[in-house]
């Protein structure tokens, strides 16, 4: 797995993934549930998630089911993931969760959180918090060098850049928080018809 498949392709394709560890389905009602759950960070629907599709069993990671007719409306052909496409969206998810460098990208991890078990979750968030920790002294020391000799104007992008890590720090250290207490859990998953079982 790299950290750098995070590519606008990718995000879609590890969507697709997420999407059919819930259950069996077809592109079609893919497109349908990325849009009803406002699946904002993915682009180039409907068009890419049929291409992603195409890799996706060209790959083995996802395969066809049975192909079905509902009215007048054109054969669909039902898929279902695959043991080795399971293995591959865990690491691809644990992946961007760690290396994501965009707001998409780890909007995509946290989006298909519920395919990670919860050691899992919390290892990546965990790693995850160190690094932004680590940039924001970083950021620190760099800003302390130079604020005595250079006006403040000229410091704003420097100060934007740290105001984001730090917040997205805090946040994940609190979600860390949540997740250890049981605030934010995926029992809801395990309930729905098809749905994933999660720790």
């Amino acid at each position: 797995m790299s950290a750098r498949r995070t590519s606008a392709r990718d995000l879609v394709a590890v969507a697709v993934l997420a999407l059919l560890s819930e259950g069996p389905t077809h592109p079609y009602d893919m497109v349908r549930t990325i849009r009803e759950r406002r699946w904002d960070f993915l682009s180039g629907l409907p068009r890419g998630l049929y291409h992603a599709v195409e890799r996706l069993t060209g790959s083995g990671w996802a395969e066809p089911v049975e192909t079905v007719r509902e009215g007048q409306r054109p054969e669909r052909t039902v898929l279902r993931i695959t043991e080795e496409g399971r293995r591959e969206l865990h690491d691809w998810v644990r992946d961007l969760l760690v290396h994501a460098s965009t707001p998409d990208a780890f909007s995509a991890a946290l989006t298909c959180f519920h395919v990670l078990e919860e050691r899992d979750r919390l290892a990546g968030l965990e790693f995850r918090a160190a690094r932004l920790a680590g940039r924001v002294a970083e950021l620190d020391a760099q800003l302390a060098r130079v604020r005595d000799r250079l006006p403040r104007a000229v410091l704003l992008d420097d100060e934007y850049r740290r105001a984001l890590c730090h917040a997205e720090l805090e946040w994940v250290e609190a979600l860390i928080a949540d997740l250890v207490s049981g605030a934010v859990n995926w029992d809801f998953m395990s309930e729905e018809e098809g749905g994933p079982s999660t720790s």
